[in-house]
């Protein structure tokens, strides 16, 4: 089954969904998903990215709520590592890809800050070893 075929239903509401999807797919801008836990985000970001051109990419997802804030900077920016040399984020670590966040809110406002500049300037500043 293709990507588009996880997506069931017949509803002028699911069909309208599989268009969105496949437009997200298409286009280079970042997609936000929202709505109630359980209610198929992960699934639907899961499929934008097996329908585009970043399939060939890596699809990393992380938990923003699993994470205490330094933990949670780390994962996402990098950092340098116990040997003193740099260790890349998920940021890095799928570019060219598809990154999905949970609950960003979790986030401190901080965090929340310095993803949001990543996001809309689309790059950041990696940590050097040294």
């Amino acid at each position: 089954a293709s990507a588009r075929e996880t997506l069931v239903g017949r509803s002028p509401a699911a069909q309208r969904l599989r268009e969105l999807v496949t437009r997200a797919a298409g286009s280079p801008a970042s997609v936000l998903l929202v709505g109630e836990s359980g209610s198929g985000k992960a699934l639907l970001a899961r499929t934008i990215h097996a329908l585009s051109e970043r399939a060939r990419r890596p699809f990393v997802a992380v938990d923003c709520a699993a994470l205490d804030d330094p933990a949670l900077e780390a994962r996402l920016f990098g950092g340098i590592g116990v040997h003193g040399t740099a260790e890349p984020g998920v940021l890095e670590e799928a570019t060219g890809g598809s990154l999905l966040l949970h609950n960003v809110a979790a986030a401190s406002p901080t965090v929340q800050a310095r993803l949001a500049r990543v996001l809309r300037e689309r790059t950041m500043v990696l940590p050097r070893s040294g």
